[in-house]
């Protein structure tokens, strides 16, 4: 078991990275153009980065002891993240009728982001 506080250190550089992800994807590709205008949503967003990163320590430090190998951290902090950062937006489509193009684009924009965030916790795991 590794206390998640003890994982300070990948929760604010998974958050870091995330959030530069996040900005190449909406600033470059024109897919993301229509969906939302920029602004005070960035700090928020960065929070909600780090609290992602949060509930993943969580989980993966009670599954994974210290030294477990890159590949189990990768797979239990990027179900996590995923879930976080996804699972939850699908039923704006359901319930809300949020267009099912915006949500497959924030379902792959997550992916991109859980990816991130379980490479930097694979990385700086505790040994």
């Amino acid at each position: 078991m590794v206390p998640a506080l003890s994982l300070w250190l990948p929760i604010l550089l998974s958050a870091v990275a995330v959030f530069l992800a996040s900005s190449v994807i909406h600033m470059f590709p024109a897919w993301h153009r229509s969906d939302f205008g920029t602004g005070r949503s960035l700090l928020l967003w960065f929070f909600y980065c780090l609290l992602i990163g949060l509930f993943a320590a969580y989980l993966a430090g009670r599954a994974l002891g210290p030294g477990a190998h890159y590949l189990a951290v990768f797979r239990y902090v990027g179900a996590t993240a995923f879930m976080c950062y996804t699972v939850g937006g699908w039923q704006a489509s359901i319930w809300y009728k949020r267009t099912w193009s915006t949500t497959l684009k924030n379902t792959f924009d997550g992916l991109v982001y859980a990816c991130v965030t379980a490479g930097v916790f694979g990385w700086l795991w505790p040994a």
